[in-house]
């Protein structure tokens, strides 16, 4: 079974791909406004900005995802005409993006394959051609495995494979590493490097600048829509770069931390059901008020079922759990909103909003976060002026509140979920790695609305797998391993060595 690819005809460091004066408008937001760049055989491109700053616009252009208003692109030189993927692909484009396009109840082997008529008449050549495909690239994965019982890090791997399959030699990533564990980082950097040493063109969207630093060949800076910086590494340190995405020299961030007044929730002995193969130990802890609690852990550990428990998603077995010496276990979650409860996910998507729906009703979604509960009666053009003033005072981009929530860049639906969760100034906040994959700008406005609510006198409990947002934002901080709560002390007491260690239970088993 030949693969009929053209490996070799390319210089190394040759430009594979040339976008020329891109620009796209969504209504009255220019997405890309004249944006160029090159990208080179053998070589990593990486490119920055915060969110809403164009990038994934740039790549679902490149890749036939999105119609330019103009510009123009080139592919080895020549004018290539990109209508949709199927173009791409020919062209030889491959598109890795942060949600996967696999089918989780087939094997790896059958997913590779899939669409490839010639793979299907003989699986068993296939499979010899595919592992010696894959083989320079260091990636040997269980073909025969359903990628559904896959660890995230190797179903990327497969998404991989399948775009090297096809005989890429230009591949585009749209933030790969936002979901991956440090560990899968590693793995998927060193993949970089061999495809890299394999001649690929890598165009690589990320916010991690260590990534960056330690990867990447050259950098692309863009903000609104426009390229303000390019450099290669060597003339790119990490203070040049962040400076160049947010447009200004970012403060350092350390936090005044309030004194914390009377105990909010009180957890005593208190064991929740589990429905998922994490078994809940009793736990023992409070919030207080203007105190924010860090929870750190790494996921998979029972976050989710910790914050079903808290939220009243799940029953409470044993012990008490008490909101300003409440008692919540008959409480359902509606309940706990109303007394003053507030939740931001760690995925926005499908736990916080309806994609498919507008800016107004994903602010209508939530109710209880009103003024006047459940039971309000507000006309639509008072609603609507007041999520216009909320949209606002959170500076929210969005042409307008009937723009789709699909159509906000990741960071600006962070803001949403944000802002409509505050509305209501809730007294005990619950927040589940609220920075996750925003930019540097992002993240900072979810720390200070964070820090602001707690000076106001609100607690948050803080569950993060971010060692500098709990050293950042928190008091105390304690360790979740395997569902149970292990040290919990201030933060001063911790050193990241020792907190690191905790979290993958070095202590707890060593002991």
């Amino acid at each position: 079974m030949e693969f009929g690819h053209n490996e070799g005809q390319e210089q190394p460091s040759s430009c594979a791909l040339r976008a020329c004066e891109i620009s796209k408008r969504f209504g009255a937001v220019q997405a890309n406004d004249g944006v160029s760049l090159a990208l080179h055989y053998g070589r990593i491109h990486a490119l920055l900005g915060e969110n809403g700053a164009g990038k994934s616009t740039l790549l679902s252009i490149l890749y036939g995802l999105l119609p330019p208003d103009s510009g123009r692109i080139e592919i080895n030189g020549r004018l290539a005409v990109i209508r949709r993927p199927g173009d791409a692909i020919r062209l030889g484009l491959g598109l890795v993006q942060q949600h996967f396009s696999l089918v989780g109840a087939f094997s790896v082997l059958e997913n590779i394959i899939l669409g490839r008529e010639d793979f299907l008449l003989n699986k068993r050549r296939a499979e010899r051609a595919i592992r010696e495909r894959l083989q320079p690239f260091g990636l040997d994965l269980p073909l025969h495995r359903r990628v559904e019982t896959l660890p995230v890090g190797l179903q990327q791997q497969v998404e991989i494979a399948r775009i090297l399959v096809r005989q890429a030699r230009i591949m585009l990533f749209d933030e790969p590493t936002a979901a991956l564990t440090s560990v899968e980082i590693d793995s998927f950097l060193g993949i970089l490097t061999k495809l890299r040493e394999q001649g690929i063109a890598v165009a690589l969207i990320t916010h991690r600048l260590p990534e960056v630093m330690r990867s990447a060949d050259e950098v692309t800076v863009m903000r609104r829509g426009r390229v303000v910086f390019h450099a290669g590494m060597a003339d790119a340190s990490a203070d040049r770069i962040s400076e160049a995405i947010v447009g200004e020299r970012l403060p350092e961030e350390r936090y005044d931390l309030p004194e914390p007044g009377r105990p909010l929730l009180q957890a005593n002995g208190a064991q929740f059901m589990s429905s998922s193969s994490v078994k809940l130990a009793p736990l023992t802890f409070d919030v207080r008020e203007r105190e924010i609690l860090g929870v750190a852990g790494v996921a998979g550990n029972g976050q989710e079922e910790i914050i079903d428990g808290l939220l009243g998603r799940s029953a409470l077995q044993s012990g008490e759990l008490l909101l300003q010496g409440d008692d919540l276990s008959d409480c359902s979650l509606a309940g706990r909103k109303r007394r003053g409860m507030a939740y931001i996910p760690q995925d926005r998507i499908n736990q916080a909003l309806l994609p498919r729906h507008s800016v107004f009703e994903n602010y209508a979604l939530n109710r209880f976060s009103l003024p006047g509960g459940e039971r309000m009666v507000m006309p639509r053009r008072a609603l609507a002026e007041r999520m216009r003033r909320s949209v606002g005072e959170f500076q929210i981009q969005t042409p307008s509140l009937q723009t789709g929530v699909s159509r906000l860049s990741g960071g600006h639906q962070q803001r949403l979920v944000i802002s409509r969760e505050l509305l209501s100034r809730p007294r005990l906040i619950i927040a589940h790695d609220p920075a996750r994959g925003l930019d540097l700008r992002a993240a900072r406005f979810v720390h200070e609305n964070l820090m602001q609510q707690c000076r106001g006198g609100a607690g948050v409990i803080l569950f993060s797998s971010e060692w500098t947002e709990l050293f950042l934002l928190c008091r105390r901080i304690a360790v979740l391993y395997r569902g149970a709560l292990a040290k919990i002390q201030p933060a001063d007491q911790w050193t990241a060595q020792d907190l690191g260690r905790c979290m993958v239970g070095w202590r707890q088993e060593a002991s």
